[in-house]
């Protein structure tokens, strides 16, 4: 990668220009007959054809949080299996630790992600685990698998002109989380109370939306889903867009997020809307099939709410995020608030 593009102290995932660029470009070599859907921006995993069943894997880092590594890995990349409509099955981890770690902390983080992928019925089958010089903290990798039926399996660009967006489960959760646990002093010189911050940690049991996607793809209710991540609900929504060529429009005020998320975010000059949210997820929905789909949701006891819709297509991918202050448009994908936490986190000191 160029060095120049982390002159200006760009931290997190590539901006879309030079993800397209550097690795995309580079990325799509030979191609197999069975590759339903390989590397395109917005399409976190892949899909491949097994004959028997679409095979959907995907692959993410967990680099920015500390807390429960190990869980939080598991839950991030079979979030991305599940919006796929495929139920995660299987898993690689690969955990690199700091030189000089006590075997205690790998044993801990092992301990972690097996309890999680076994809550989630998912079985760790292999991975790597090393000690590697340069680190300062531990970075897992998981790989999870899963299996749709043919013809079943969703993408993110299937939304269609017109279709209503969903957002499924509070915003922020997991940036919630990481600002109560990697940030916590940081938060109390801001004001946050230690009872706010004790019960943020407490959301950690929410960031997996396995379960509630597998239900909204069983029932055929969305033409696409895809699980909001780093660049929080905006990122997801530029990925939306971009995955299907189509303008989103959505209302600020109409986006669900907890009180506290709301105090501990807004404690710390946060953008909830662009936080790391694992724990939520945005689906496409035609309108005659919103009225089954909320009811669903009430079921299930989830947290949604309608928050916009999807326009006619662009050659450009476009959010448009409507506020009290006016109309914000977003031609990229935005920087997450907590990677720019950590970028100024060695320039900060309590007062």
């Amino acid at each position: 990668m160029k060095p120049e593009l982390y002159e200006g102290g760009w931290v997190g995932k590539l901006p879309t220009d030079e993800l397209k660029r550097l690795v995309l470009s580079r990325a799509k070599g030979f191609v197999r007959l069975s590759t339903v859907l390989g590397p395109a921006v917005g399409e976190d995993a892949a899909l491949i054809d097994l004959g028997s069943c679409v095979l959907a894997v995907h692959s993410d880092p967990i680099t920015e949080a500390s807390y429960r590594a190990g869980a939080l890995a598991i839950d991030v990349a079979s979030n991305d299996v599940a919006t796929r409509g495929a139920r995660p099955a299987w898993a690689l981890l690969d955990v690199m630790m700091p030189a000089g770690s006590r075997l205690s902390s790998l044993a801990a983080i092992m301990e972690d992600a097996s309890n999680e992928a076994r809550r989630l019925g998912i079985e760790i089958v292999g991975g790597h685990t090393e000690a590697a010089p340069n680190l300062r903290t531990p970075i897992v990798v998981a790989t999870v698998m899963g299996c749709a039926c043919r013809g079943c399996a969703l993408r993110t660009g299937g939304a269609k002109t017109g279709d209503v967006v969903v957002q499924v489960g509070p915003a922020a959760l997991e940036a919630t989380v990481i600002v109560a646990t990697d940030f916590r002093e940081q938060a109390l010189a801001k004001g946050v109370s230690p009872e706010d911050l004790d019960a943020a940690v407490s959301l950690f049991g929410r960031l997996s939306v396995v379960n509630y996607a597998l239900a909204l793809a069983e029932r055929g209710l969305v033409t696409g889903m895809h699980d909001v991540t780093e660049g929080g609900l905006i990122g997801a929504l530029y990925e939306l867009s971009a995955a299907s060529g189509k303008e989103v429009t959505v209302e600020r005020s109409r986006v669900k997020a907890l009180d506290i998320t709301r105090r501990v975010l807004g404690a710390l000059s946060l953008d909830l809307l662009k936080s790391m949210g694992s724990g939520s997820l945005i689906a496409t929905v035609p309108p005659q099939r919103l009225e089954e789909l909320e009811a669903l949701l009430r079921k299930l006891g989830v947290e949604y709410s309608v928050i916009g819709r999807v326009g006619e297509a662009s050659e450009r991918p476009m959010v448009r995020v409507i506020g009290l202050a006016g109309e914000e448009a977003y031609y990229s994908a935005p920087e997450d608030e907590i990677a720019r936490l950590w970028k100024g986190r060695s320039a900060w000191s309590p007062s």
